[in-house]
């Protein structure tokens, strides 16, 4: 059970970080001022991100809702006196597998992005993600209040 549950975590945690990846993070211009020439999001790349971003949406909400869903459904396996331990794996098993569905729509859409992007464009974002993933979506790598 305890290593289950701590697979379930460790695919929260893995790539969940793709959730990054949304209207306020393509909404910000890939200019850095850094002095590297990148530009603006043309208007033509802005319509294509948004297009991207809303292809994905509706099935990141889908997804979104089963996860909730089927941890509601863990939670109250747990409230039972005497869960079987088959039953808590099996729903711990649906979990991750819509996670890992979460993870690689998240890739997907991630690289749908990337490819209205120049390069120049792709690797601001790219470090903004990064830093996003590391430090939280405040961007600030002190402390929290």
């Amino acid at each position: 059970m305890r290593r289950a549950l701590s697979r379930a975590r460790l695919g929260v945690l893995g790539l969940g970080v793709l959730a990054c990846l949304s209207r306020s993070a393509l909404a910000q211009p890939a200019q850095v001022g850094s002095g590297d020439g990148t530009k603006d999001y043309t208007p033509n790349q802005k319509h294509s991100l948004s297009s991207v971003l809303d292809r994905y949406e509706a099935r990141r909400q889908d997804i979104a809702l089963r996860l909730q869903q089927r941890k509601i459904e863990l939670a109250n396996l747990l409230r039972r006196d005497d869960p079987s331990k088959a039953t808590l794996q099996a729903k711990v098993g649906e979990i991750m597998e819509l996670e890992k569905e979460r993870q690689e729509l998240g890739i997907d859409e991630l690289f749908d992005a990337k490819a209205q992007m120049k390069p120049a464009q792709w690797r601001v974002f790219r470090d903004r993600l990064m830093h996003s993933i590391v430090f939280g979506s405040s961007g600030r790598s002190g402390s929290r209040r």
